[in-house]
């Protein structure tokens, strides 16, 4: 990406998608492959009058780790990583892979087991952000693997990124805005329904939404 890409890119997740505000603590996590667009997000969290921290991660980190940890090492809570979901007000974490498929082939009951060691932590998570104490956005950044994956070249699928994300407009938080606002018409019709109904040729399936609850999904925590 360009730096004009890059600093619309970095303003949009720090300003419309988190609203960092001052004296706050962020946590951005990644891997070195996004070091342009990490250092244009610090900047961005500076200017903003907050604090700026990083994890980052490496080529084969994760394929080791369950390649060797036994069952007393998957049990065990990431101390950082618990940390900043309990205390940081933050979290923007940019997927940057040098390769997509790294876990492909792992043992499943080894991913299993680490998944349910964090379940706790995933369960404060959600619990501080329905709260409003933690906001969190997941955002990708162009690399060889994530190109390769969508079947584009990295040119292309960096287009695709940044046209998605609207940074190709002049001012991308107003077309964000503009999207929330039209979705919000529909999550409201939709929360006022119990039923829902979707007839064509061929096709006739009915559910019920009683009890459910739509949220917009505009960007804000995705």
């Amino acid at each position: 990406m360009n730096q004009d890409l890059l600093i619309k890119y970095a303003k949009l997740l720090t300003g419309y998608c988190c609203d960092i505000k001052k004296g706050q603590r962020v946590l951005v996590r990644s891997s070195y492959l996004a070091e342009p667009f990490i250092l244009a997000c610090q900047k961005e969290i500076l200017d903003r009058g907050a604090s700026c921290e990083l994890s980052i991660g490496v080529q084969g980190f994760s394929k080791q780790y369950y390649e060797f940890s036994n069952n007393e090492q998957l049990d065990m809570i990431p101390s950082l990583y618990q940390y900043a979901i309990e205390h940081f007000d933050v979290i923007i974490s940019i997927s940057a892979p040098h390769n997509l498929f790294e876990l492909k082939g792992t043992d499943e009951a080894k991913l299993a087991r680490h998944q349910a060691a964090l379940k706790p932590v995933k369960t404060t998570m959600m619990k501080r952000s329905n709260e409003g104490d933690l906001k969190w956005v997941i955002c990708n950044y162009p690399t060889d693997s994530l190109a390769e994956a969508a079947n584009m070249t990295l040119s292309d699928y960096t287009d695709f990124i940044a046209d998605a994300c609207f940074l190709t407009t002049d001012n991308p938080t107003a077309k964000w805005q503009q999207l929330s606002d039209n979705q919000e018409r529909y999550v409201e019709v939709l929360n006022r329904a119990s039923k829902i109904h979707y007839q064509a040729e061929h096709v006739d399936i009915s559910f019920s939404t009683t009890d459910r609850i739509w949220i917009n999904s505009d960007g804000k925590r995705n």
